[in-house]
């Protein structure tokens, strides 16, 4: 029985897979190292250990079947998983032994159009026969992250000629506007000056209305016939008219007696002018 168990663990293959960061949409080599693997040959399959890229639906996928562990790489033509953080598993044909590899992380590179859509992944996941080691698991361009340019239905020219138009417009309704007002204020009458209108014309009207009633007043008044109509000056604004200014030539002044000391004689023609 020891001499079995001993052939057993002789038997038993061991491998150590060396994997760098992966960038996307670029080849890769999957190497690995390993003792007693010369008649090994197994199935690579990926598994997500970042459930924030890939669903757990979408989290395990073949990568290719039939890899004789002899080669101890395995080149992959392009990287058509998204960026996050993976494990390879490497099972063998008979499906009696997986080894499983430490996390590795694939990063986002220049190029993503190669990248698997969800479709692609599930069906992968969901059984489907993997392709063999010469050829890698197909790949359709990822709608999602594929960048589809957007294009802009404004028209720049159309948009330049309206706003220019449109200015063009504004001023020549503004210039007719202007020569309109100018040719009304033409024809409007001037009209004269008055300094405080307000005032004074409800003052003189005022006024009026009060000589007006004193003459009706004077002339139906039998009881002083004595008195004078005295008619009421004539108001112009701010200036009065009167009959009678009140300006009197200065009286002469008395002769003084003869032999005064204060007589002064004057020649006959100043005398005569007084």
């Amino acid at each position: 029985m020891s001499s079995i168990a001993a052939a057993t663990q002789q038997v038993a293959p061991q491998i150590t897979f060396l994997l760098d960061i992966l960038t996307t949409c670029e080849p890769a080599k999957l190497r690995w190292t390993g003792s007693n693997v010369d008649n090994l040959v197994f199935n690579l399959t990926i598994t997500s250990n970042d459930t924030t890229e890939i669903s757990h639906t979408n989290s395990k996928f073949p990568l290719a079947n039939g890899v004789k562990a002899s080669t101890n790489v395995y080149e992959w033509p392009n990287v058509t998983i998204l960026q996050g953080q993976y494990v390879l598993n490497a099972l063998d044909e008979f499906n009696t032994r997986t080894l499983a590899t430490g996390p590795f992380i694939v990063e986002n590179g220049t190029d993503i159009s190669c990248l698997m859509t969800k479709e692609t992944l599930n069906k992968t996941s969901t059984g489907r026969p993997a392709p063999t080691s010469s050829t890698i698991l197909s790949s359709s361009p990822s709608q999602s992250n594929t960048i589809t340019p957007i294009k802009s239905s404004l028209n720049i020219p159309v948009i330049i000629g309206a706003t220019v138009g449109s200015f063009i417009f504004l001023i020549i309704v503004l210039s007719l506007g202007y020569r309109y007002l100018q040719r009304k204020a033409r024809h409007i009458k001037p009209k004269p000056i008055d300094p405080y209108p307000t005032e004074y014309a409800k003052s003189s009207e005022h006024q009026r209305s009060r000589f007006r009633d004193d003459e009706g007043s004077e002339s139906n008044n039998d009881a002083a016939p004595t008195q004078n109509n005295v008619q009421a000056p004539e108001v112009h604004g701010r200036i009065h008219r009167h009959e009678d200014s009140g300006w009197r030539p200065r009286p002469r002044p008395p002769a003084y007696e003869s032999g005064g000391s204060d007589l002064i004689h004057m020649p006959p023609e100043y005398e005569n002018a007084l």
